[in-house]
């Protein structure tokens, strides 16, 4: 698939209320950074920080390194877009903006003041010492007038912070561990048989164990922990889920196979590599392009198209590269199981088809076509959801972003200034994010969610991952383990552990450190029932 966010989520929405009141731990640091004029060092605290380039002085103020600073700090990222001289980056969640040429800054689209002007020498962005206050004040820290310091004798800039990223509050909403709910009720028990194992769903599971950091071992679990298939690292290179009930073996001479769950053998082949199977299609590429054979093996489609996606209601997304630029560029359309090409590739972007619906961008923005083709509203906005019964979230070039039907006609509005994304594909939930994580669902930890009601959802780490079936994965933020809570917040299975996932098909693999009687840490791993 297409690089998006994977963020699972269901209707579930926690609204528990353990604890009565917030919470704070941790205590917050005070930073000092001292910087002197002429030189390329930069000190935190007694810590000597190497710059690529010397502080300067121009028009009376101290320039800093943008980029060297800004990591200095908190090891922020920075881009760079060379042709429009506009750099942005991420500091504690926030997304600050610097626009060199009209010596603009702002903080989360909002735009503070500028003293100065900021420079480019060398290849590096400098920012006058005096525009960090309103910077650092906008992304969380605490900085005041007195703490931007100049010694003009010693020709040396100091600024001094009060970092509080290790103080945590916790919501009063959050749920916390209280110990309540039934046993976890184990089908394979816990142990230090397997370096990892994946619920593959139906009750199926995926084992491995290594040795030397490599894997040696490859199993097929039921959900008993009984080996079913068992495969030595010898002879193959990977052994993995197909979907659908099938798995993809890849052996260490070329040739992949598609296997059932009993290990009987579908297909073997060394001109293709098998992917996925989606609505009965086998997902493959050979070495020029990529189509879809049928579950012996046979052609079922033609292989025009540089990248094929599954299959989702009927349909399923294909892509041709284009010389543009010196650059191939992606244009994408859709076909049908048949092969049939139903829309030809010329989109700029596409998504999977969801209730009958797909989102494709053009040049004028994104917009919606139904299964024949036709553009059922046309490519406008600035970014546009997956609908989920006749209802999608849309964000307008002006930032706002609507739920909407599918005639286009805004049902409620649901927040503005940042981009959001859905968190899941086909979810009646977006999150709203920084510029850094657009599309890409990296950690979303403290970014709102909001519902189809407009509602926002005072959701912790919990959002992050998956809530099925009524039970979700909740995180405490006292002794950092994780467990499971029911919809109204409460914890429903009284154990806890290191790591936990979210059920799928009534199972769930949970796992806990353990240390040896050597004295070494190790994992283990087991599987409960819901």
């Amino acid at each position: 698939m297409k690089k998006k966010v994977c963020l699972a989520m269901s209707l579930l929405m926690l609204a528990g209320t353990v604890p009565a009141q917030a919470e704070t731990i941790g205590e917050a640091e005070q930073i000092t950074f001292t910087a002197k004029v002429g030189t390329k060092e930069l000190y935190r605290n007694r810590s000597r920080i190497p710059l690529d380039a010397a502080i300067y002085i121009k028009d009376g103020y101290a320039m800093l390194p943008l980029r060297a600073f800004l990591t200095s700090i908190d090891n922020g990222t920075m881009h760079w877009e060379k042709e429009t001289k506009l750099a942005w980056m991420m500091l504690r969640g926030n997304t600050v903006t610097c626009d060199i040429e009209k010596n603009s800054i702002t903080v989360n689209g909002e735009p503070i003041e500028v003293s100065g002007r900021m420079d480019i020498r060398d290849g590096r962005i400098f920012v006058p010492l005096r525009n960090w206050k309103n910077i650092l004040n906008g992304c969380g820290y605490t900085v005041a007038d007195t703490d931007i310091i100049w010694d003009a004798e010693e020709k040396t800039a100091t600024v001094q912070l009060l970092d509080d990223s290790k103080v945590i509050e916790i919501p009063a909403d959050a749920p916390r561990m209280t110990g309540e709910g039934r046993k976890a009720s184990y089908t394979m028990s816990l142990s230090s048989e397997y370096d990892e194992i994946e619920n593959i769903g139906d009750g199926y599971f995926i084992a491995t164990k290594e040795e030397r950091g490599r894997i040696k071992s490859y199993y097929l679990l039921d959900s008993k922990g009984e080996r079913l298939l068992s495969y030595e690292k010898d002879g193959i290179e990977y052994l993995g889920n197909a979907g659908e009930g099938y798995l993809r073996v890849k052996y260490e001479n070329g040739e992949t196979a598609l296997i059932d769950r009993s290990g009987k053998e579908q297909f073997r082949t060394a001109e293709y590599s098998i992917y996925q199977v989606s609505e009965g299609h086998v997902r493959v590429s050979n070495r020029d392009k990529m189509g879809f054979l049928d579950l012996q093996g046979n052609e079922i489609t033609p292989f025009l198209y540089d990248t094929v996606w599954i299959f989702s209601e009927g349909m399923a997304e294909v892509a041709i590269y284009e010389e543009t630029g010196g650059k191939p560029v992606p244009r994408y359309g859709f076909i049908d199981r048949d092969g049939n090409e139903v829309v030809s590739p010329k989109y700029k972007e596409s998504r999977d088809f969801h209730d009958g619906v797909a989102a494709v961008q053009t040049a004028d923005g994104w917009g919606y076509i139904d299964k024949t083709g036709k553009e059922m509203l046309m490519p406008q906005y600035a970014w546009a959801g997956d609908f989920t019964d006749g209802k999608a979230f849309v964000t307008e070039k002006n930032g706002k972003t609507w739920l909407i039907d599918k005639s286009g006609k805004k049902v409620q509005f649901i927040t503005e200034g940042l981009p959001v994304i859905q968190a899941g594909e086909n979810s009646s939930v977006v999150i709203q994010v920084p510029l850094a994580d657009w599309g890409y669902g990296d950690d979303m930890t403290g970014c709102p969610y909001y519902n189809q009601k407009g509602e926002k959802l005072n959701l912790t780490e919990i959002a992050l991952l998956d809530a099925v079936d009524g039970i979700a994965v909740a995180y405490d933020w006292v002794t950092h383990k994780r467990f499971y809570i029911d919809e109204s917040g409460k914890q429903c299975i009284a154990d806890t552990f290191d790591g936990v996932d979210a059920f799928l098909d009534g199972y769930a693999v949970v796992r806990k450190a353990i240390t040896g009687t050597d004295g070494k840490k190790d994992v283990e791993w087991g599987i409960i029932k819901r």
